[in-house]
């Protein structure tokens, strides 16, 4: 057998059947020994409350219950974020969807360091795999299974979604340039490349906003310049208006308020139809 590549150690891994009510969560203050498992349809990790409750042995101690109201499980046991190294984690683990497995978590070592930007504060958690409930080859193929085709679900439901939000934003785009009254100015400042982070920020950027762009309406185009010049700001947002909004005059754009507009967007869809 190759190397593996799970985060934990292998402490026991005996064979032989195991059934929920024989499952027991071990709860001190030195360690707490907690039965897991991964959601068969997310990969999420969970306690498996969700196979019915195991018997639980001590109180779940304080450190326990503030990392987990903090990260979650996810962080005890190092557990991946991506879908993809989420699978491989439990590939290594021989961990199928659904199958408990019990983690042994020890408490979380606090240490500071002092470094040139000030302290650092780190934690560090440990924990091990102690058990994995033994299942059938043709049941850990077949939970697979299931898993691939609930992703592949879901991955036909983000392509959807992808694609209905692609065609509101072309369509939001595409009132915002043929209803010049929904137009109005907004401006911030930033930190140019010459300026301190201990002083004021000198650059000054204008934005041409459409209400119809999202709900605190959206940018069009912007002009910018490093030392704050409003001029050349409006020079540049001028010039790349014309681009998108060749119809629309300079001396509207100027004239424009600097806060979003009360439209009617039922009328103006209607007056463009």
């Amino acid at each position: 057998m190759g190397e593996s590549t799970s985060p934990f150690t292998i402490k026991s891994a005996a064979p032989r059947k195991t059934r929920i009510r024989d499952l027991v969560n071990v709860y001190s203050k030195a360690s707490c020994r907690v039965w897991l498992t991964l959601d068969r349809r997310t990969l999420e990790l969970v306690e498996a409350d969700s196979l019915g409750k195991p018997m639980d042995v001590g109180t779940p101690p304080e450190w326990l219950t503030y990392e987990l109201e903090q990260d979650g499980w996810d962080n005890l046991v190092d557990y991946p974020y991506r879908e993809a190294e989420r699978v491989g984690w439990a590939l290594a683990c021989g961990i199928a969807p659904g199958q408990p497995f019990l983690v042994e978590v020890d408490p979380p070592v606090h240490s500071t360091h002092w470094t040139d930007c000030g302290y650092e504060y780190d934690t560090d958690y440990s924990s091990e795999l102690v058990r994995v409930t033994p299942l059938p080859p043709e049941d850990v193929a077949r939970r697979w299974e299931v898993w691939l085709w609930w992703a592949a679900l879901d991955c036909d439901a983000r392509e959807r979604a992808a694609a209905a939000q692609k065609a509101t934003t072309e369509a939001q785009r595409a009132l915002a340039l043929a209803d010049p009254s929904a137009l109005f100015i907004t401006s911030d400042v930033y930190f140019g490349p010459r300026d301190s982070i201990d002083y004021m920020p000198s650059g000054l950027r204008i934005y041409l906003n459409s209400a119809h762009l999202g709900r605190g309406g959206g940018v069009l185009v912007s002009g910018e310049d490093d030392r704050g010049d409003p001029g050349k700001a409006w020079a540049m947002l001028l010039e790349r208006a014309a681009t998108v909004l060749p119809s629309v005059r300079p001396d509207y754009l100027r004239a424009l308020p600097w806060h979003r507009p009360h439209i009617n967007r039922e009328e103006v869809r209607s007056g463009l139809d």
